[in-house]
This record gives C-alpha cells, structure tokens and sequence, in this order.
C-alpha cells in the first residue's frame, strides 16, 4: 500500500527551479547585460558526428582569442564573416 500522506518531492530540473534561498543569503545579482544594445540569441547547430568530430578538430587546431583553442561561436562567427565579405557585405 502506499502512503497518501507521504510528501511528494520533485527532483532534476523541477527542484532546482522552485528552490529557496538558505534564510540571510544574499541574492544573486542579475546577470550582466552585454554591452550597447546588443542582446545574445542563443541559436542551435546540428551536426552529424562525423561533421561534430572534424569541427572539434579544427576549433583545437585554430588559437582563439581568449584561449589557447577557438570556440565553435569563434568558428562561426570568422565563417559567417567571410560569406558577407563575399557578397561586399559588411562581416559580423
């Protein structure tokens, strides 16, 4: 049999959602805005696996601006930029 009365609890992503702040902690500050008036709009890539292996090879290969490797953003972004530049537009 089981027990009505028992307290359901939620796990995984609904926990960690409806969580409370420990009592005197102080809250998180917001998250900081990029600068001027742009605004991050997170896109998603799909890749096969032999397509995510080979650019995964060439982020490691390639230096990146930050760090020692480039991202895939880096990757894109240097992609995207020289197919405006193709078409005499200016790069991202």
């Amino acid at each position: 049999m089981s027990d009505k009365s028992a307290k359901k609890t939620s796990s995984g992503l609904a926990a960690w959602q409806n969580r409370r702040p420990a009592a005197g902690a102080d809250p998180a500050p917001p998250p900081a805005a990029p600068a001027g008036d742009e605004r991050l709009v997170p896109v998603t890539i799909r890749f096969t696996e032999e397509q995510h292996r080979r650019v995964a090879e060439l982020a490691r290969a390639t230096p990146g601006k930050r760090k020692r490797t480039a991202s895939v953003q880096e990757l894109v972004i240097e992609g995207l930029s020289r197919l405006f530049a193709e078409r005499g537009l200016p790069p991202l």
